[in-house]
């Protein structure tokens, strides 16, 4: 009579950490596919699309989805006289375009936290937008503040050169009636949030 005396083992139960880290990839991973289907799909379409000789007259009886490629198209392209002095400038643009946004995205960022003339007014006045009482009041804030920011920056741009010449005026310093008492109906605005915090 053989006796079998092993204990049941026990289910390793996750630990708190775990199951949340568990359910954030779960959260995250549609995002992810969603994005990927988003931004992957139309590069790589784009790029097949740029591999098939097309034609304007023939694009109504053009089928988008054979994989003929060649090299036609490129090198049509790749033969007119300014396409190098095209290609540099694109290039630069493209480049200079998104390394400035990210360096003024994480300026944007930063900008708040360090001292600099005006700093009170931009950290009221995002903090108006912070502690607004509902949604609707949040968007208000946050437009009005993007709004008189823009106004502020362009400004300051066209005057020490970097940008054209824009014609928006300085927020309550230009002068003009007409900016003056828009900016002064999007200030009492801001201020009128500010007073319903809850």
């Amino acid at each position: 009579m053989s006796s079998d005396t092993r204990l049941p083992r026990k289910k390793k139960i996750p630990t708190l950490a775990q199951r949340e880290a568990r359910l954030g990839w779960l959260l995250v991973t549609p995002a992810v596919i969603i994005v990927l289907i988003l931004v992957v799909f139309p590069v790589v379409w784009n790029m097949l699309l740029s591999l098939q000789r097309v034609r304007v007259r023939d694009l109504q009886t053009t089928n988008f989805l054979s994989l003929d490629v060649s090299f036609d198209n490129f090198d049509r392209v790749i033969g007119v006289r300014d396409f190098w002095e095209t290609l540099r400038t694109t290039l630069a643009y493209a480049f200079f375009g998104t390394v400035l946004s990210i360096v003024g995205g994480m300026w944007a960022a930063l900008v708040v936290k360090k001292a600099f003339i005006g700093r009170s007014l931009v950290r009221g006045l995002m903090r108006v937008a912070r502690r607004a009482p509902d949604p609707l009041g949040l968007f208000v804030a946050v437009g009005l503040v993007v709004t008189l920011s823009v106004y502020g920056f362009v400004h300051a741009g066209v005057a020490s050169g970097l940008l054209p010449v824009t014609g928006l005026p300085l927020p309550f310093v230009s002068y003009g009636g007409t900016s003056m008492i828009v900016n002064g109906a999007m200030v009492g605005i801001l201020l009128n949030i500010s007073r319903q915090v809850t």
